[in-house]
């Protein structure tokens, strides 16, 4: 029994983890190892995940439900695994490291977020709150971001600039920080 004992502490520190790191905002977790794979979903910076394996520069982890937390992309199926580039991520032996908190600090109240449901294949991102403004850009089925505010029946959102990668840019979108949704095109849900 002691050397049963004994030997959980060795298995438990042999494991390998990745963390995203602060210097960047999300990463992209792949369907395979290459850069020309599908993105199934950006893990913001914090976030911490199992390694299964390693092939050459690319590192297959272990996803989980709660990942549709991030940015999962239309194709994301709550996929078991998937991988990232060993130059996104760090990777640390042993007990995982401490997972940044998605929660809000003590005393804050929640933060809202807007999802494109999964009935829609994108949703307008306006550069004003009105049917009138310009389209910035188009954002796919289960992109989440955070609010910012209301103006009656449209909802300010934080447009980070990885949105240019996953979403379908017009030609005067310039990086903007925000813009504006109908709130009939998305879900409003709070964490």
């Amino acid at each position: 029994m002691l050397c049963l004992l004994a030997l959980f502490p060795t298995i438990a520190l042999g494991q390998e983890y990745i963390r995203v790191p602060e210097r960047q905002t999300h990463t992209d977790v792949k369907a395979g190892p290459s850069s020309g794979s599908i993105v199934l979903v950006l893990i913001p910076s914090g976030t911490v995940l199992p390694v299964v394996k390693r092939q050459g520069e690319w590192i297959q982890v272990r996803l989980s439900p709660e990942l549709r937390l991030g940015i999962p992309m239309r194709w994301y199926k709550n996929e078991e695994l998937g991988f990232v580039h060993d130059s996104t991520v760090d990777v640390v032996k042993g007990r995982p490291p401490a997972q940044a908190s998605q929660e809000p600090p003590v005393g804050q109240p929640p933060r809202q977020y807007v999802r494109v449901p999964p009935r829609q294949t994108n949703t307008d991102v306006k550069a004003g709150a009105g049917s009138g403004s310009i389209v910035l850009l188009l954002v796919p089925s289960g992109t989440v971001l955070p609010v910012v505010g209301r103006q009656g029946e449209w909802i300010r959102v934080d447009l980070p600039p990885e949105l240019r990668r996953i979403g379908t840019p017009m030609r005067w979108y310039k990086n903007e920080e925000s813009g504006f949704v109908h709130e009939s095109t998305v879900e409003v849900f709070e964490r």
